[in-house]
C-alpha cells in the first residue's frame, strides 16, 4: 500500500472545519458541521482511493480475485452519469483538468 505522507510531501493541502456549511444553492440553509477541502487535498484523497482500488485483492476460500485495470472518467460535463460505450470513448476524461466541485460553503 502507498504511503500517504509521500504524496503530501510535496504538496499544501488545506482542510477547514465549521459549524456551519450550508450546500450551495439551498433554498433552506440547512445548516451541517463538517471539514472543507481544497483542490489539492480532494486530488490527494482521490489519488490514493484510485490507487487503493489498482491494487485490491480479495481473497476467499481456495481462490481470489484482483484488479486487471482501472479506468478513470473525470466527468466535468454538466451530465450527471455518462453511459459507456466503445464508440463515445473520446467523451472519457481520463486526466484531472479542472477544479473539483465544491457542494457546500460557509454561511
Amino acid at each position: 500500500m502507498a504511503d500517504l505522507s509521500s504524496n503530501l510531501q510535496s504538496r499544501e493541502p488545506k482542510a477547514v472545519f465549521n459549524e456551519k456549511y450550508a450546500r450551495k444553492g439551498s433554498i433552506y440553509k440547512e445548516y451541517e458541521a463538517g471539514i472543507l477541502l481544497d483542490n489539492t487535498a480532494i486530488d490527494i484523497l482521490v489519488k490514493e482511493t484510485l490507487t487503493m482500488i489498482e491494487e485490491l485483492v480479495i481473497k476467499q476460500a481456495k481462490g481470489y480475485m484482483c484488479v486487471d485495470t482501472v479506468e478513470v472518467d473525470y466527468n466535468d460535463s454538466y451530465k450527471m452519469m455518462r453511459i459507456k460505450q466503445p464508440k463515445l470513448q473520446s467523451q472519457v476524461n481520463s486526466e484531472h483538468q479542472t477544479v473539483y466541485a465544491i457542494y457546500y460553503e460557509v454561511v
